[in-house]
């Protein structure tokens, strides 16, 4: 009986201090969201304006959007990582946000291999659309979470932005416009945000 109260106390202060606190993420989540956000921007503006005929991708240059993009943020990822220790200890808010963006890589891992194993069995590369639009509904669901942890009306903004985006993904699906979309989400709603958590993280270091 008295372990059953000490452990709903814990909880309780531990709902607490996820509530109250105002202290902004650490710097490594806002870090890896803006190189994200940047070069997977560029990567789908690029492709973008291959599919729209304004510029020419082909051989060894289209392979180079397709997987470069990828190697460079792997690269950046392990930097970002490496300097994750130096930047002090993290409130209880701020690592239940750190968790719940890790948490989209291993959904992401999910969905991927769901909707390609769909792709495969259907034979309809179609699927990949819905991919996407699935994607930044997920990123909008974290958001929204950090929303409701944090109380503060820009990330709800964002969380909208990312179900919005979502809508348009599946609104422009086969068409050239739905990689712009993409790429619109990239910049607005991970780069931007992802500078704006690591300028507020250097302001609450300081």
């Amino acid at each position: 009986m008295n372990q059953d109260k000490e452990n709903a106390h814990a909880d309780l202060a531990f709902m607490r201090e996820l509530v109250s606190d105002t202290t902004p993420p650490g710097q490594t989540t806002g870090k890896t969201l803006f190189a994200a956000g940047l070069i997977y921007g560029v990567q789908t503006l690029l492709q973008w304006a291959e599919f729209s005929g304004r510029l020419e991708i082909t051989g060894i240059g289209m392979l180079a959007v397709i997987l470069g993009p990828t190697l460079v943020f792997l690269g950046v990822l392990v930097v970002i990582l490496r300097g994750a220790g130096k930047n002090g200890p993290k409130t209880m808010a701020g690592r239940a946000l750190d968790y719940a963006f890790s948490a989209i890589g291993a959904t992401n891992l999910c969905l991927l291999a769901i909707f390609w194993i769909t792709a495969v069995k259907l034979d309809s590369p179609d699927a990949w659309f819905s991919y996407g639009a699935a994607i930044f509904a997920v990123q909008g669901m974290v958001w929204f979470i950090a929303f409701r942890i944090r109380q503060r009306l820009w990330l709800g903004a964002v969380s909208v932005g990312w179900f919005v985006t979502a809508v348009l993904l599946a609104l422009t699906a086969g068409t050239p416009e739905f990689v712009l979309v993409a790429s619109f989400g990239m910049f607005a709603l991970m780069a931007l945000p992802g500078w704006i958590m690591m300028r507020s993280g250097r302001k609450a270091e300081s």
